[in-house]
């Protein structure tokens, strides 16, 4: 009894043209497929969450009374697909900067704690005694060849080489390289009928183009099998698909 009022939970079951309700006699028996708890649950009829004590329910009932019950809300047909839109997000970034430190441990004093209370002891710090690091790219001719210090203001030295690196990349990335193209990417070009970033099929309304690579690719670019054609794309996707305003950095060991 709550409120002077006995809940009795129905199931509404329909197919086709026919209907019935059914008595749901153990409401934690008909959502225990729900959970891996295999004991008894005592679950909030309004919100369906399950208790694994009923003073645990009981506390949270005035909580959850103050809002609507909780139903399930399909989207309509024909706007229940979610697709991928971002297609300037799939472009491959043209350069990497992958890096790593090594650290020294110092040891710390600190003030003895208050043992009545829950606290932190700091007994060692870690200073950064050297890195190393290496700028990669798609175009194998712009890759750098590993850079490695030791000794002492790692950190400092560590901010200093990343903005040097910032500018090469930057100059290369404002050097665009025209497209070139062969008889064999121009053959592959003809003969796409859809572009190979949305999948969209060429049409009056979309336009098929040359996407190609603005920092080249790996090789001779003097050779005659040279070409720096990625794929045919239409030209919405080719317009969006711009070298990245950052320069992505991973720490195989990431210190604070």
């Amino acid at each position: 009894m709550d409120n002077g009022y006995k809940e009795i939970n129905l199931l509404y079951l329909s197919k086709e043209n026919n209907s019935h309700y059914c008595w749901i006699k153990n409401f934690s028996r008909f959502l225990g497929h729900t959970r891996k708890h295999h004991g008894q649950l005592h679950y909030c009829h309004r919100c369906l969450h399950g208790f694994i004590r009923k003073d645990l329910l009981d506390k949270h009932r005035p909580y959850c009374d103050k809002f609507d019950f909780q139903k399930i809300e399909l989207p309509e047909e024909g706007k229940n697909i979610l697709e991928f839109k971002d297609f300037h997000k799939s472009m491959h970034v043209g350069f990497t900067i992958y890096a790593d430190f090594e650290a020294l441990t110092r040891k710390m004093d600190s003030c003895l704690p208050d043992p009545n209370i829950s606290s932190t002891t700091h007994c060692t710090k870690f200073e950064a005694c050297g890195y190393a690091y290496q700028v990669v790219c798609t175009n194998s001719n712009y890759t750098k060849p590993p850079v490695v210090y030791r000794g002492k203001n790692a950190v400092e030295r560590f901010f200093g080489d990343m903005f040097k690196e910032e500018e090469y990349v930057n100059g290369i990335y404002g050097d665009i390289e025209p497209l070139i193209m062969t008889d064999e990417t121009e053959k592959k070009f003809k003969s796409a009928t859809h572009c190979n970033i949305c999948s969209g099929k060429f049409s009056d309304g979309l336009i098929k183009v040359r996407d190609h690579s603005h920092i080249g690719v790996t090789g001779d670019r003097y050779s005659d099998n040279y070409s720096n054609y990625r794929s045919a794309t239409c030209q919405t996707c080719n317009l969006n698909l711009q070298n990245p305003s950052f320069i992505p950095i991973f720490f195989t060991t990431f210190m604070i």
